[in-house]
């Protein structure tokens, strides 16, 4: 049977796969059609292949692309079933501790945190204070688990989420994409380069890399979705 991360990847794979397959015969097509530029021909042929291509992608979207979303939401629940890591009775009387001040500095979150390296809640607690305080730093990544919590799922979730409807819609890298758009807005439209492709990938750590999760966190993200 196979897992989440595994219909995941292979969802994105075959959209991935297919849909380069779809774009390259509609661009060959179009230069086959060359010689014909500025017939009514031309314009009838190059408007049957565009709603073509648009209609297969458009199922592509319907099939791998729903079960890539799809999965999402089952990684969420296979995420938010595992149980949560209470801290202990010293570890919540840091916590308390910390609440009770007016100022907090950066190294005494950083000391706390390396003392809540098991309890992913805690390390949330910390890091809502480290807001409160104005201290910009991630003191989740200080959890020294072998599974990724489920509050840091959620969030990682989220953001594969996001890389994930992009992925989608665009085969362009998004900087790129940012950047046109900059370009557009400051100096005027300019067609005449074409956008670069996102990387082709053919491993599930590729894929995930892609969308998002860094390499250090995909083992313990992988085995929080899979449900391990």
């Amino acid at each position: 049977m196979l897992t989440n991360s595994e219909i995941f990847f292979k969802a994105a794979k075959t959209f991935q796969d297919e849909r380069k397959h779809i774009n390259e015969e509609y661009e060959q097509a179009l230069k086959d059609l060359e010689n014909k530029r500025g017939s009514e021909y031309y314009k009838a042929e190059t408007d049957r292949l565009k709603k073509e291509r648009d209609n297969r992608l458009s199922a592509l979207k319907q099939d791998s692309g729903a079960t890539m979303l799809n999965t999402i939401e089952a990684m969420r629940k296979a995420a938010s079933q595992r149980a949560t890591a209470a801290p202990t009775d010293e570890q919540v009387r840091i916590l308390q501790v910390l609440k009770m001040r007016d100022n907090v500095t950066e190294r005494e979150l950083t000391e706390a945190a390396k003392s809540l390296e098991n309890c992913p809640l805690g390390l949330s607690v910390i890091q809502e204070i480290a807001g409160k305080n104005g201290v910009i730093r991630n003191y989740r990544r200080f959890y020294n688990g072998d599974k990724m919590p489920s509050e840091f799922a959620d969030n990682t979730l989220n953001v594969l989420e996001r890389e994930t409807r992009d992925f989608i819609e665009f085969d362009t890298k998004r900087t790129a994409r940012i950047s046109a758009e900059y370009q557009r807005a400051h100096y005027g439209d300019d067609n005449s380069r074409p956008l670069p492709k996102r990387a082709l990938f053919n491993e599930k750590a590729d894929c995930f890399k892609s969308l998002g999760i860094t390499p250090d966190n995909l083992d313990g993200f992988i085995a929080a979705v899979d449900g391990d």
